[in-house]
């Protein structure tokens, strides 16, 4: 019934917060007046991710600029080619920015007949940039679980690429295992909505 499963919701997310309120206000702060970046860059900064990114950042008072496909909502247009991105590709966008010392990459793309280079394309940009670079991912469960499933192929196929590039130029990964949030569920993306949790 709905009451036990929202019973059931309720218990997790009490059992989650009690492990994870600790264990948070345990750790230093992230960011300080020494250790905070002047101006990032976000990509992919209008979806779901991206715009709760910008979002957090704001709260922060850090200063950034974001991307999106179309240059909607005052980001700048970048889109990745069907052919993949060049180095030309990345050096116009750094042109564009201007100054900016982090770069937190939430581009991603399921069932997009371009979903190899568009989840593969923070590997360049990660090669390119010489700021340190946060990529959210995917949770290796999930690349698990997925296997060879041929619709995920090539978007597995980015992410394990991105993923290569940042790792090796001293970046960070978060691998969230499902995303909750937005107004409508979804199949393409996979979504749940706010109601359930974000």
């Amino acid at each position: 019934t709905s009451e036990s499963l929202m019973s059931r919701r309720g218990i997790l997310q009490s059992s989650v917060a009690s492990l994870l309120v600790p264990l948070v206000a345990s750790l230093p702060s992230p960011v300080s007046a020494a250790t905070a970046p002047s101006r990032v860059l976000v990509l992919g900064s209008t979806g779901l991710i991206g715009s709760a990114v910008t979002d957090k950042l704001d709260s922060l008072g850090l200063a950034n600029v974001g991307t999106s496909t179309d240059g909607r909502d005052g980001t700048l247009a970048f889109k990745v080619p069907v052919t993949g991105l060049s180095t030309a590709d990345v050096d116009g966008l750094i042109g564009r920015v201007g100054k900016f010392d982090a770069v937190i990459s939430c581009v991603g793309a399921i069932g997009s007949g371009n979903d190899y280079n568009v989840n593969g394309a923070t590997a360049l940009i990660a090669r390119t940039v010489n700021v340190p670079v946060t990529y959210i991912s995917v949770a290796t469960e999930v690349k698990e679980s997925v296997g060879g499933v041929g619709a995920l192929r090539e978007y597995m196929r980015g992410k394990d690429e991105s993923e290569a590039a940042v790792i090796s130029g001293g970046g960070s990964i978060i691998r969230p295992t499902f995303v909750y949030g937005g107004s409508t569920f979804g199949v393409n993306p996979p979504r749940v909505t706010s109601g359930y949790g974000r």
